[in-house]
């Protein structure tokens, strides 16, 4: 028998709130992360605390600063998600949670613009970078380090469409001189 099961013996489940769950399934979510390091375990726990239907914005937020710390792609994933969760609650934590956000996304957007400065990239990563900016700008509306990023990377899109073009006009005049000394 354990505390942990609500509602399967009349005695003990009585005194066992959704919140002490909750606070418990937080706790061992963070342990897992942090001193096991085992992300599946995490996860089966969390199924736990999601079936409890939390209306605690408190408990979003903690579980996603557990993954987020945890520091994998998925992690950041369900942490983004789960501040998401937090974030349409509301709450006094709204602010946080809306800046944790933004910060994540002006995060994510940096590396792309990163990864667009690389020989060969750019194609995909300028748009999931503007992409990235304007979350962050959702998230935070008062973000001028978001705001100069959307423009930075907008003409960035801009100087490399007119790269492209220049390119294609050079390749076109090229095979029609070649055409034209071909027929001569």
């Amino acid at each position: 028998y354990t505390i942990i099961m609500p509602g399967t013996d009349g005695i003990r489940s009585s005194s066992v709130t959704n919140g002490l769950l909750e606070q418990y399934y937080v706790n061992e979510i963070e342990y897992l992360l942090t001193e096991k390091e085992n992300f599946h375990q995490a996860g089966k726990v969390y199924e736990n605390l999601a079936a409890l239907n939390s209306s605690d914005p408190d408990v979003y937020e903690k579980v996603a600063d557990h993954y987020y710390a945890f520091g994998t792609r998925e992690s950041v994933e369900r942490s983004v998600k789960e501040w998401r969760t937090a974030y349409s609650i509301g709450g006094p934590n709204r602010e946080r949670v809306s800046a944790k956000l933004s910060a994540h996304f002006l995060q994510e957007g940096n590396s792309f613009l990163e990864l667009a400065e690389e020989k060969g990239k750019g194609e995909i990563e300028l748009p999931a970078a503007l992409a990235a900016f304007q979350q962050a700008l959702r998230y935070d509306r008062t973000s001028d380090l978001a705001a100069d990023l959307i423009q930075e990377t907008n003409r960035r899109k801009k100087e490399r469409e007119e790269r492209r073009e220049m390119i294609i006009n050079i390749i076109a005049s090229a095979e029609s001189t070649k055409e034209t000394a071909d027929n001569h």
